[in-house]
């Protein structure tokens, strides 16, 4: 039978009855969950804490996870955007006019989604209405920083030269003209 064993005040060990009790109580740590000593930051405490349920993993199910983590990064990046090659669009145009598919079965052909093949065969009919070829691509514009040495400049620099052919007479004159310049603009 269980008994609670509490002290009276006096340092002196008592039973539920108040019979003084002498026992010795020992305990034996097999497995430490915790550290017993001081942890004085979070860190080293969320670092030393043992997991809270334990995990079982086979191999077997490491590989399926594994698996299934690549087909659902694939999936996610063919959802946020998908480039088309040429083809593409060529197959698709070419079931839709010379096979007489409907939009939805040729993009079922092309193994592309419905919205996208609406979308081309929209522009299309635009461009056949235009006269014009399909286009593939947009062109694509330039990038980066634009010259500072423009075509407007380019005949007052002439005739500068002409002039003067020293070296800093022509970087004078277009500053006074406006344009903002290094000495080592106008050789690159």
């Amino acid at each position: 039978m269980d008994q609670f064993i509490f002290e009276d005040g006096n340092g002196n060990l008592c039973n539920e009855q108040g019979e003084s009790v002498a026992v010795v109580i020992s305990m034996e740590i097999d497995n430490e969950q915790y550290p017993l000593a001081n942890i004085t930051n979070f860190g080293e405490y969320t670092y030393l804490k043992p997991p809270e349920k334990p995990s079982k993993t086979s191999e077997a199910d490491s590989v399926e996870e594994d698996d299934d983590e690549k087909v659902d990064s694939r999936e996610i990046k063919r959802k946020r955007y998908r480039s088309y090659k040429p083809e593409d669009k060529d197959k698709f145009f070419f079931y839709v006019y010379e096979k007489q598919l409907s939009i939805r079965a040729a993009c079922k052909m092309v193994n592309i989604p419905p919205s996208t093949g609406q979308n081309w065969y929209k522009k299309g009919a635009e461009s056949l209405a235009k006269d014009e070829n399909l286009p593939h691509k947009k062109e694509s514009s330039k990038f980066g920083r634009p010259a500072k040495l423009r075509e407007e400049h380019k005949m007052d620099l002439i005739s500068i030269v002409d002039e003067k052919p020293d070296h800093y007479g022509p970087t004078d004159a277009l500053t006074e003209h406006g344009c903002a310049l290094l000495g080592t603009s106008m050789f690159s």
